[in-house]
């Protein structure tokens, strides 16, 4: 019932369910779940609390740092976000949501060199990751390769061509590429 809840975004019934299925049970799944449903309902403080307490009880589960590093990100607390995406990542480096969100932080912070490196970690292990195409992109747009962000825009339209601020960035980037050879 918990999961069910929370996959209808409505995690504040969710968590009754959750701490009922989670009691005199150690298990990560649902004691991330259970934070995210506090999440959803505005009680930060003790998802963030859950969050960490989950993953100090079960470092190899991998999920419970994806949702510590965008609830971090969330609370703007980039640094603390970045440390634990990177140990979601040295547990499950073939978990590309980590290397997306990971990506996002790096380029929230305009360190574009590490977002984009984060990014193309996973596309390498997901090509078609549309999250992933378009942060890209925009990593590649933030510091004027507008070559290659509009390579990776033509990509994500592909997949997601109803998007249509990709459209409107995308002609923005070939704009720049007119401009820059005018100028030439």
């Amino acid at each position: 019932l918990g999961y069910a809840l929370l996959a209808q975004n409505r995690g504040p019934e969710a968590v009754a369910p959750l701490e009922a299925a989670g009691r005199n049970k150690q298990n990560p799944e649902i004691e991330t779940a259970l934070a995210v449903a506090l999440r959803q309902g505005g009680r930060t403080d003790e998802a963030l609390s859950r969050l960490k307490r989950t993953a100090r009880r079960h470092p190899r589960f991998a999920a419970v740092y994806r949702e510590l590093g965008a609830l971090l990100f969330a609370l703007g607390r980039f640094d603390e976000a970045i440390d634990a995406l990177k140990r979601g990542i040295g547990v499950a480096p073939m978990m590309p949501e980590l290397s997306i969100q990971l990506g996002y932080v790096f380029l929230h912070g305009r360190n574009c060199s590490d977002a984009k490196a984060a990014f193309a970690h996973a596309l390498g292990i997901a090509p078609n990751a549309a999250e992933a195409l378009f942060g890209l992109a925009k990593a590649h747009q933030e510091i004027g390769e507008n070559q290659a962000a509009a390579d990776c825009f033509r990509r994500y339209l592909l997949l997601r061509p109803a998007d249509a601020n990709a459209w409107l960035t995308l002609g923005d980037c070939l704009l720049e590429i007119g401009r820059a050879s005018c100028r030439e």
